[in-house]
């Protein structure tokens, strides 16, 4: 039934590709997104670190890395207007990211949808920290980690993206940010007991990274894709 009402909201546009999420613990997704015809484009994995596993002597020495000509700015809370245009340019840098076989397009980030994840996590009572990499001669961003807090579910932080720009990749950078990252988490949010994120399973720069740090599967992901003219054929029933 939500199958043929997302048919429905279509509407006559003929482009439409639908993307569906699913998880190896509602094995009753795939087996309904194949019988509809969806195809699976790109496999995934949610990973967790148990912070009581994590080896702190690596993660200060990667977080000695400090790389020469960056340096690290932290945004906690909402993202400054004079910080606005590096944040856009790292989200933006996460298209670089693997995407499988998937119909997605680049990301295109504005300020007005960052000022709206802003508001909105503040109304929810979450918390968020960004560190960004700046190169110090030209200020441009070399890279991002980013991490939300939700109080009410205190056991656990979210990682969200983190990505390195192409012509700064090679130098420690990723290391860098993510360590950095862990010791101001474990600092501010001392309950919190597991770290977890997605990984595209091809993602091998940032896989090796996660590896080294102790992040461990928790369970499958995957991206299945149905154009619409193929759903709209099993919606009618033929």
């Amino acid at each position: 039934m939500l199958f043929r009402e997302i048919v429905a909201a279509a509407g006559d546009v003929d482009d439409i590709v639908i993307e569906f999420y699913t998880i190896d613990r509602v094995p009753s997704g795939p087996a309904f997104l194949r019988h509809v015809g969806a195809k699976e484009k790109l496999a995934s994995h949610m990973n967790h670190l148990d912070l009581s596993e994590l080896d702190r002597t690596m993660v200060r020495e990667w977080t000695a890395l400090d790389p020469k000509e960056y340096r690290l700015v932290w945004i906690d809370g909402d993202v400054p207007p004079e910080l606005m245009s590096n944040v856009i340019v790292a989200y933006d840098t996460m298209n670089t990211a693997p995407r499988g076989d998937t119909a997605m397009d680049d990301w295109h980030t504005t300020p007005e949808q960052i000022h709206e994840w802003d508001r909105t996590r503040r109304a929810t009572g979450r918390q968020r920290l960004i560190a960004l990499a700046i190169h110090q001669a030209s200020g441009e961003t070399a890279g991002y980690t980013e991490l939300n807090y939700d109080p009410d579910i205190p056991h656990i932080i979210w990682q969200q993206g983190t990505a390195v720009v192409p012509a700064h990749r090679s130098q420690g950078i990723g290391k860098w940010i993510k360590a950095a990252m862990l010791e101001r988490a474990i600092r501010d949010w001392p309950a919190a007991r597991l770290v977890r994120t997605g990984n595209a399973d091809s993602n091998a720069p940032m896989l090796a990274i996660n590896a080294r740090l102790g992040f461990k599967p928790a369970w499958s992901v995957a991206i299945w894709e149905i154009g619409i003219a193929d759903a709209r054929r099993y919606s009618r029933g033929s």
